[in-house]
């Protein structure tokens, strides 16, 4: 007499994407084994469009930048003003190149409007103050005095960086007059930043003429 047969098993479900994406975060092993699942979702891409426009837009976020999803900028672009914190803004600095960047910095001017600067979250004007120094950009007319009298501090601490870029990096002291009236800033440590970057300007300066 035959014995029953034993029901062969199911394709394995497949889990969320939110699930793996925390995993890209942990261990090495855990995060090799969540890409390679990632990368083998046939919907993957539809699924962090919907996820950057959701709560789940920083695990979005995780995985469009260790899977190196560049087909997402545009979407990630569009977005920028509904960034609240500056994470979305960090994304897109880590994939800036030749192809996508004056999308990205035409955005990002557009952002730093005396008109608009008032809508952008201090996380969001910190990130994109970075890559206008790092890249020598002007800010728009008018901007670099609203940064400076920004209420909060990180803001006028990367403006301050910003300068010093400029300066240093593409010897472009316009923004000097910025450092040296924010080493009378009420802040202590905002003082100390400009102070020492002041200094840095100076013996700079000193170099060009010799």
């Amino acid at each position: 007499m035959g014995g029953a047969t034993k029901a062969s098993a199911g394709p394995r479900t497949q889990e969320p994407w939110t699930v793996l994406a925390r995993r890209v975060g942990q261990s090495e092993d855990f995060r090799a084994s969540a890409i390679r699942e990632l990368r083998s979702r046939k919907n993957l891409s539809n699924e962090l469009r919907k996820g950057l426009r959701s709560a789940d837009r920083p695990l979005a976020l995780e995985v469009i930048s260790a899977l190196n999803v560049r087909s997402l900028v545009p979407d990630m672009i569009s977005l920028v003003p509904s960034d609240d914190e500056g994470f979305l803004i960090l994304g897109l600095n880590s994939m800036m190149d030749s192809s996508n960047r004056e999308s990205i910095l035409a955005t990002y001017r557009l952002q730093l409007q005396p008109e608009n600067l008032s809508r952008v979250s201090p996380g969001a004007v910190v990130a994109i103050l970075e890559p206008f120094g790092r890249l020598g950009i002007r800010l728009p007319r008018g901007s670099a005095s609203n940064l400076e009298k920004h209420k909060t501090p990180e803001v006028r601490g990367a403006l301050l960086y910003y300068a010093r870029l400029m300066a240093l990096r593409h010897q472009n002291f316009d923004y000097a007059d910025v450092v040296e009236r924010m080493t009378r800033a009420s802040e202590y440590q905002l003082r100390l930043q400009a102070q020492s970057i002041e200094r840095e300007l100076n013996a700079s300066r000193t170099l060009v003429r010799r």
